[in-house]
């Protein structure tokens, strides 16, 4: 059985975590009925997007762009002149997040992406026209 923990500053709350700097992910393993502790540092992930319309070949500016982990909203933003947010969230905790796009169309009203993080960086681009859209992990 393994359980895994969040513990927030581990170098003062861990002594088997004497070199771990910020959040750890603390490992529990139980064998035979001994419990051993395993400690590593916090994967984080950040995230980035950019809203072009291909019909018209221009960015998108001012598209509400929101960041959910479940019903939590982690981060809203919008799009500048150049259709980016150049930094969404930053030292994300790995795992499944939803973007939500509030693009204002004659048939979309939203897009809604669900993506997986896990640790490095991530441009999420949308690309869309008056009745399509398409997406795709950028760099």
């Amino acid at each position: 059985e393994r359980i895994a923990a969040l513990v927030s500053g581990a170098r003062s709350s861990s002594r088997r975590a004497p070199n771990v700097n910020g959040p750890a992910t603390i490992f529990n393993i139980f064998t035979s009925g001994a419990r051993i502790g395993l400690a590593s540092a916090a994967m984080t992930a950040s995230i980035s997007t950019h809203v072009l319309d291909t019909a018209i070949g221009r960015p998108v500016s001012g598209v509400r762009v929101s960041l959910y982990r479940g019903t939590e909203l982690v981060a809203r933003g919008d799009t500048d002149g150049d259709g980016r947010i150049a930094e969404l969230g930053k030292e994300l905790a790995a795992g499944s997040y939803r973007l939500l796009f509030a693009v204002k169309g004659p048939f979309f009203e939203e897009v809604a992406l669900q993506v997986r993080l896990d640790e490095g960086h991530y441009h999420v681009p949308l690309l869309v026209t008056p009745f399509g859209c398409v997406t795709y992990r950028g760099s």
